[in-house]
């Protein structure tokens, strides 16, 4: 793999630097570990994780220490899982929804080897890690499926992100409207100043003056409407084969049956391919616009959803 694919890599992991001083930093951890310049393998990738995650163990290692101590009041060196919970919840590391919150109890538990029901520092520093980095993840898979339903595909939601973070000089996760106009002249696209300032209005949903990165996706995919062709087709299109269609979002479209995620996982791009035709009853060639009368990622992901309860109400689960 190539050098300049680790900073997706990391992201994927949930270890994308939050900060400008993170992202120095890690440059500066790679650096001393003599991680390859041009070109780097698993093994390399792996290490490079090592490094980042102790890393960050050390940078939080102290807040942690306080917030142990704050709740381990009888000072035993434990906390319960309950005190766990409100100590999680300090740290901003708490689940938005069921799917976060069922993968959050599995890590307490699986970090509580001994089933005591209780936690030691160790275990904390352990636990806050996999806790944050699992979060994270969630939150990449999040942006990318609604990339992906504004029209994107994810090597384009990759090379914007590449934008976005160089332009977030200091690391806030939000640009101004002057950091995205430079963001279009590094892109070559141009747009008057009257235009520009409209689409920024329109796009800026809490009015802070600000994007932050899905709000900057909203800002691309109006510039990207304003280009399309002049018989109104818009470039970015679903693939119209199956054979054609992403790993990724080959993958979405068949966890809308409630297959198991870590099953699809291990399926390659053929064995996909086939359970996706076997489920929307099409041929890996034809023509999905046609077929199931969808045109965008979105339009997929809905049918996806309305044949599984046609299946349900049928009796076929």
């Amino acid at each position: 793999m190539k050098r300049a694919e680790l900073a997706f890599l990391l992201q994927e992991c949930g270890l994308a630097p939050a900060n400008h001083d993170e992202k120095e930093d890690f440059e500066m951890l790679l650096e001393q570990a003599r991680f390859p310049v041009q070109e780097f393998d698993f093994g390399e990738f792996l290490e490079a994780v090592r490094h980042v995650r102790r890393y960050r163990q050390k940078n939080r290692r102290e807040e942690l220490v306080e917030r142990f101590k704050r709740y381990d009041r009888g000072k035993t060196g434990y906390l319960p899982h309950s005190e766990i919970s409100l100590l999680l919840s300090d740290l901003g590391l708490v689940p938005k929804n069921r799917k976060e919150q069922e993968a959050l109890a599995y890590i307490i538990s699986a970090v509580d080897l001994d089933g005591s029901g209780y936690i030691n520092f160790p275990e904390l520093m352990d636990l806050s890690q996999r806790i944050r980095e699992k979060l994270n993840i969630f939150l990449y898979e999040e942006q990318i499926e609604q990339a992906m339903r504004l029209g994107f595909t994810e090597t384009q939601m990759r090379d914007l992100r590449w934008v976005f973070d160089s332009l977030d000089e200091d690391g806030g996760g939000t640009l101004d409207a002057a950091e995205v106009r430079s963001g279009l002249l590094l892109m070559g696209k141009e747009l008057s100043q009257r235009s520009f300032d409209a689409l920024f209005k329109n796009v800026d949903n809490d009015g802070t003056g600000f994007l932050d990165y899905m709000e900057f996706l909203h800002f691309m995919k109006e510039m990207r409407e304003s280009e399309m062709s002049p018989n109104g087709e818009d470039r970015q299109q679903l693939a119209t084969k199956a054979q054609h269609l992403e790993m990724r979002v080959l993958r979405r479209s068949l966890e809308y049956f409630r297959i198991s995620k870590h099953y699809i996982e291990t399926l390659d791009q053929q064995e996909l391919v086939n359970l996706f035709c076997e489920f929307f009853k099409v041929t890996p060639m034809a023509n999905l616009q046609l077929a199931l009368k969808v045109k965008t990622v979105g339009d997929l992901y809905e049918a996806a959803q309305r044949r599984d309860q046609v299946m349900q109400t049928s009796g076929i689960w």
